[in-house]
């Protein structure tokens, strides 16, 4: 590949640009380890949850969680987005990463509804 990169223009040369620096960071060290450590904070949170906890530690924990979820939404969007579907779906790691952010949406979806918001 050589350093001079020629862009279509109009709509489709901006997003094939937008696509081009999106998948650099998406492979980039940093990005990876970030995710990693978001896991472990992850892990670490949901792992506080115990019987018998106050009900502020209780909403702390929960407002925590979605966060988590949050930031697990925006990797899977910035992977889909960076690499598409067919090379995301060609990594079975990303099935697991895909059905626990899957399942997650739909654990808030259903609280939502539960909630009555």
């Amino acid at each position: 590949m050589n350093k001079n990169r020629v862009w279509p223009t109009g709509p489709l040369g901006v997003w094939k640009r937008f696509r081009f620096y999106l998948r650099i960071i998406q492979k980039s060290s940093l990005f990876d380890n970030l995710m990693t450590f978001c896991v472990l904070l992850n892990t670490i949170v949901l792992g506080l949850d115990h019987a018998g906890m106050t009900d502020e530690m209780a909403s702390i924990l929960s407002i925590a969680n979605t966060y988590f979820t949050y930031i697990f939404i925006v990797e899977m969007g910035v992977k889909l987005t960076a690499i598409g579907f067919k090379k995301y779906c060609a990594d079975k790691m990303n099935y697991l990463d895909g059905g626990v952010v899957c399942l997650s949406i739909f654990e808030l979806i259903m609280d939502g509804i539960l909630s009555g918001n």
